[in-house]
């Protein structure tokens, strides 16, 4: 069975304003950006281990002629589009999580009851 495809609300803001810039940009190009959202939507949906893993389990789909990607996640009854960035917003995303893993893996000095020589 395959999974239901979801959007979050998030996503959906995202894709409604990708595609109003993209009107702005040029009259007819929002929905030419709405279409080609669509139909990797509906690829998506069909066949989700085909696009790669961009951060842990969120993977990454690129938006066919637009500098845009979908990052969605699976389970076995759902797969949830969670956001539409353009490639530069994603890539600072991709950053930002990458420095928060980092942070997370770090110990906390102040969480193990020692304190540094400055604090006393």
């Amino acid at each position: 069975m395959t999974p239901r495809l979801s959007l979050s609300e998030d996503a959906n803001a995202d894709i409604a304003e990708g595609a109003a810039w993209c009107e702005e940009q040029r009259v007819g190009l929002g929905l030419e950006f709405t279409q080609a959202v669509r139909a990797l939507l509906a690829t998506i949906e069909r066949d989700p281990f085909r696009f790669p893993l961009a951060r842990q389990e969120v993977r990454r789909a690129l938006v066919r002629r637009f500098r845009y990607a979908l990052y969605f996640l699976m389970d076995a009854e759902t797969t949830t589009v969670l956001a539409c960035l353009h490639v530069c917003m994603s890539a600072c995303l991709h950053v930002c999580m990458s420095a928060v893993t980092r942070r997370r893996g770090r110990r906390d000095p102040s969480s193990t009851g020692h304190r540094s020589s400055a604090s006393t």
